[in-house]
């Protein structure tokens, strides 16, 4: 896989860090809604897919948010988020 070097701005990250929340939240909420369904909608092989995607997003998520919380310290910046996160 070959790497690329982009230069975002803040609100492209976030809007990358909340793409990557609501993927991850829809994938949770497939799964969640398949384990109450009687019947076995999902195969063995797309609920196997879909916890590797979870666990893929989450760890991308986890990146994002830090290169997001090193870029604001670096630069000086206070958001809202911070006021509310101790």
């Amino acid at each position: 896989m070959s790497k690329w070097s982009v230069k975002l701005e803040l609100r492209d990250i976030y809007a990358i860090k909340h793409c990557l929340q609501d993927s991850i939240e829809q994938k949770e909420t497939e799964l969640f809604l398949d384990r109450l369904v009687s019947i076995d909608n999902l195969s063995a092989k797309k609920r196997e897919e879909l916890n590797k995607d979870i666990v893929h997003e989450i760890a991308l998520l986890e990146r994002i948010i830090k290169e997001i919380n090193g870029f604001k310290e670096a630069k000086g910046i206070k958001t809202k988020e911070d006021l509310y996160v101790k």
